[in-house]
């Protein structure tokens, strides 16, 4: 079986994919049922400690009822009033019989043992009893941790109490009696409890029912389970008794194996079936899937060559077939799409044309903002002269008596004077524009006044003025004052363009967002080397005496800072329209 062939192709990462999911799952089931396993144990655990507590606390109870039963008894009062060990001990040890306890001890007044039962070395723990009786002072019970040669036992120590009508109560003496924590013990407890228990003192273990050579720092929450490792095998734990010198565990790896080997067997044999499985698949993919793919991957070299026409042969009613199907859809759809290429690429032929014209204006806006600064400041520096030479011609005109040839020409100077100081403030006022004061108006009543203005003056009777103002035109924030000389310098221009006159359309119209107003004449129009200087600052094509080519720099300049813009259409021989753009409250029209 060749490692190139079809079906190996498929059976090997179908396998690999088998094994993965295997591990996977594996590796989901372990951590899973692990979980499950330390809150099941946790929650037995837990279950375990109130048990242990009850086993505890019932024996305590018995213990301390049982003591004070003997602490009571006259006949032991009365021997250890005597203080006489021999009589203590014979009375203690007729009790101890009934008693219940592993040990019996029978203090004095001065915490003197009079009487041991339980042990022979119950003598030498008399130190270890000393602070346990320096603590049982009192007419109450009390009980302990009596530890000495490696032994432990839980005590409940009571006093032994009489009273006389003189002194009234007072004490006698203690009684001791204890269980000896050992083997035999813990393993009682560790069939009540169900779990594994082990006595520590001072975190050290003492006494348990498994083997423990040592045990981890303490746990700071002794209410919570903790985990723990001893000899290589995990154990939940948690600490029990009153003082916390018990440790109860449970085995997590032992519970953990008991549930997952019946699933890690499950686990392999769907594994190995679903090997089985991929070789099947394998065999039936390589003769069933072979010979539709290989029409396929000729039809796709066709289509690939750009014959959009070639069919696809195949007629099984399988997913293969429904591949061809949507395969020759695509091939269809693919021959669409070319046409629709086809025409996208016009499309962005003609916005890249606009594009151009956009990137024309961002020049012609970088072009006059440079010529600008030079004007400016030339402008400025042309300003003081030129009034010093108006001064002295002024001077002159008054003092002089001469003939009328020589005041002609002095006027004539004087004339030149004023023209060139109104070209440089014209100048300036373009490149540094006076903050004019915006209102609210209607652009209507502006375009109105301007052509009422000029109906007389400018548009001397040979121009057909037609209006198509849109009575729906919004008001806007603007300059009355610089719109009303921007329309003018279109007007005038208009005029300038039909010196035999001819037909001025003037209209308004607005959108969503701007308000438009177009001057539209029949006149020579505008030659196409010239359309992207018009704007230029000294730009002319007037005779010099009718121009000087700042108008529609200035007109540029207002539009611009209203945030507008001039667009300009034109067509040699037959006339222009320039569309000013001014834009809407957007507050008001959101």
């Amino acid at each position: 079986m060749s490692f190139s062939s079809l079906r190996t192709k498929v059976l090997i990462p179908v396998a690999i994919m088998i094994l993965a999911v295997i591990l996977v799952a594996l590796a989901v089931v372990n951590q899973v049922v692990r979980r499950q396993v330390l809150a099941n144990i946790s929650h037995d655990l837990q279950t375990s400690r109130r048990v242990f507590h009850e086993l505890q606390g019932h024996e305590l109870d018995l213990l301390t009822e049982k003591s004070w039963v003997i602490a009571q008894a006259p006949h032991l009062k009365a021997a250890v009033d005597t203080g006489d060990s021999t009589t203590v001990q014979r009375v203690a040890g007729e009790m101890f019989g009934t008693l219940g306890s592993d040990i019996l001890i029978i203090a004095g007044r001065q915490k003197q043992i009079l009487a041991q039962n339980g042990s022979s070395r119950l003598y030498r723990w008399t130190a270890a009893l000393d602070s346990f009786f320096a603590e049982n002072t009192g007419f109450e019970s009390k009980s302990g941790l009596l530890a000495a040669n490696g032994s432990f036992y839980r005590i409940i120590g009571v006093p032994i109490l009489t009273s006389d009508e003189i002194a009234g109560v007072y004490l006698l003496g203690h009684v001791v009696t204890g269980k000896l924590i050992d083997q035999t013990y813990l393993a009682a407890l560790k069939a009540l409890v169900e779990c594994e228990v082990v006595f520590q003192y001072q975190s050290r273990p003492v006494v348990a029912t498994l083997p423990v050579a040592h045990l981890p720092s303490p746990h700071n929450d002794a209410s919570s389970a903790f985990e723990l490792t001893l000899a290589g095998e995990a154990f939940l734990a948690q600490t029990a008794g009153r003082h916390g010198n018990y440790l109860l565990l449970k085995s997590v790896d032992r519970a953990f194996q008991r549930i997952m080997r019946p699933i890690e067997r499950t686990i392999l044999f769907v594994g190995l079936f679903g090997i089985l499985a991929a070789i099947l698949i394998s065999v039936y993919i390589s003769y069933g899937i072979v010979t539709p793919v290989g029409k396929l991957v000729r039809a796709t070299e066709k289509i690939t060559a750009g014959d959009y026409d070639y069919q696809i042969d195949i007629r099984s009613q399988d997913e293969i077939g429904q591949l061809s199907v949507k395969f020759d859809q695509m091939r269809a759809t693919l021959k669409q799409k070319i046409a629709q290429l086809n025409e996208r690429n016009l499309e962005l032929e003609a916005a890249l044309r606009k594009l151009e014209a956009a990137q024309q204006e961002l020049v012609r806006s970088e072009r006059l903002a440079a010529t600008g600064k030079i004007t400016a400041q030339l402008s400025h520096e042309l300003n003081n002269p030129i009034h010093n030479i108006q001064s002295c011609l002024e001077a002159v005109r008054r003092k002089m008596t001469g003939g009328e040839t020589v005041r002609e020409f002095v006027d004539l100077a004087y004339d030149e004077v004023l023209r060139i100081g109104q070209l440089t403030r014209q100048m300036l006022d373009f490149y540094r524009p006076y903050a004019a004061r915006k209102e609210r108006i209607n652009v209507n009543s502006i375009v109105e006044e301007v052509l009422k203005s000029s109906e007389t003056t400018s548009l001397n009777g040979k121009i057909d003025l037609v209006k198509r103002l849109s009575p729906d035109v919004a008001e806007i924030s603007a300059s009355p004052d610089q719109l009303k000389q921007v329309f003018l310098n279109l007007v005038l221009n208009a005029v300038d363009a039909m010196p035999n006159g001819g037909q001025l359309k003037v209209a308004t119209h607005m959108d969503d967002a701007f308000v438009y107003v177009a001057f539209e004449d029949n006149g020579c129009g505008i030659a196409a080397e010239n359309k992207d200087k018009i704007f230029d600052a000294f730009f002319t094509t007037k005779v010099q005496t009718n121009g000087v080519g700042l108008g529609l720099s200035v007109s540029y300049g207002i539009v611009q800072s209203h945030d507008g813009s001039i667009r300009v259409e034109s067509e040699p021989g037959k006339g222009s329209k320039f569309t000013v753009q001014l834009p809407l409250d957007r507050d008001k029209h959101a």
